[in-house]
Order: C-alpha cells, then sequence, then structure tokens
C-alpha cells in the first residue's frame, strides 16, 4: 500500500499554513537528495523529521487523537539528534509557532520516557505537558479509547454534530496553539466544500 500526499501537511490557520508551505518548499531538495543506498530510495534527514514528526503528532491531537506510540517514535528520533540537530529543529519549530506544543511534549517525554535533559529540545512545560499527558492517556491512538471523540460517526449523530463534538473537544486544546484551534472549524467546512466540488466525496 501507497499512500501518496500533495503536501507533507497542513496547517488550518492560512498565515500558519503559507508559513510551512514556504519551509517544505525550502526544504524540498535536500530531502529528495537524501538517498539512502541501502533502502534504495530518498528519505528524510533527522532535522526533518524533527519537524514534520512533531508537527504530525500535533495534527494527530486535533484530528484523531494520539497514543502512546507516537511519542515513543519521537523518542528515538530525539536519541538520535546531536545538539546541532536539536538547536536547528527547535528554531524550526518556533519559527512555525510549535514552541508551546514542543515544550508539552518535552515534559512528556521526560515524565514517561526518562529522557534526560540533554536529549530535550527545550525545557518541558509541566502544565500544558500534563494536559497533553491527560489527553494522550485519554484518546489513545487514533482516539480509540475517547467516547467523546470517536473518529467514526454514529448512524444516529449527523455531519453537523459530529463537527460541533469536535470543536468542543478541541476547545480545551487552546492551550497548544489558539489559532489552530480557533481555524479548525472554518477550515473543515472550506475542505468539506471544496472536496465536494472536486469530487471527492461522492
Amino acid at each position: 500500500r501507497v499512500e501518496v500526499h500533495f503536501t507533507p501537511s497542513w496547517m488550518f490557520s492560512p498565515a500558519a499554513n503559507r508559513r510551512l508551505q514556504k519551509w517544505f518548499a525550502a526544504n524540498a531538495e535536500s530531502q529528495f537528495s537524501h538517498y539512502d543506498r541501502n533502502l534504495g530510495v530518498c528519505t528524510p534527514t533527522i532535522r526533518f523529521n524533527g519537524v514534520y514528526m512533531l508537527l504530525h503528532i500535533f495534527r494527530h491531537l486535533l484530528e484523531e487523537g494520539i497514543g502512546l506510540r507516537q511519542l515513543m517514535d519521537y523518542h528515538y528520533l530525539l536519541a538520535q539528534m546531536d545538539e546541532a540537530d536539536r538547536r536547528a529543529v527547535m528554531s524550526d519549530l518556533e519559527h512555525l509557532r510549535l514552541a508551546r506544543f514542543t515544550a508539552a511534549v518535552m515534559y512528556v517525554m521526560s515524565q514517561v520516557f526518562m529522557a534526560e535533559d540533554t536529549m530535550l529540545l527545550c525545557r518541558g512545560d509541566r502544565r500544558s505537558g500534563e494536559k497533553l499527558l491527560r489527553a494522550i492517556m485519554q484518546s489513545g491512538n487514533f482516539g480509540q479509547a475517547d467516547p467523546t471523540f470517536a473518529n467514526e460517526r454514529s448512524r444516529s449523530e449527523g455531519a453537523v454534530a459530529h463537527g460541533w463534538r469536535k470543536i468542543k473537544r478541541n476547545l480545551s486544546l487552546l492551550v497548544f496553539s489558539t489559532s489552530e484551534v480557533l481555524w479548525m472549524p472554518l477550515f473543515v467546512t472550506w475542505q468539506y466544500f471544496w472536496r465536494l466540488k472536486n469530487g471527492y466525496l461522492r
């Protein structure tokens, strides 16, 4: 199975998404030229994955729920970084306005995975980190354990009710990114009609 994306990821906020897409474009050449002879394909660099994987975790938090397995993957990535990698990755995350979420993830890294301070991208934030950990333990991988954030709509639940339930849940996540949480309803509405217009919905 091959899953193809026209862009590695996106942000709900138009301004944040423009910033992210410019970052992807600026890093494209170094990723497509990073050839692994053992695998026979190009693979992302550690620095790119340091940003991309954390962004992917953030996307799952807002849209599908996350489990500790995704955080464990990031822990192994942190273990491969040197000091220059960590500084570069953190600089990019700050540029992309993900510093608050990064601090929460670093708290989880230190508390759950016992990561040494020298491995962390920044100082962990206890308040947001505990909130993130509660969300992780409540939802589980892809939100399967969270009855208030089921990924599939029940037969008795309409699209509007389903969307409103997700919005209410995400309002509790404002601490991680105010703009992303507030832009999500508008983005999802636009995306629905875009997909309908372009034949992605039947």
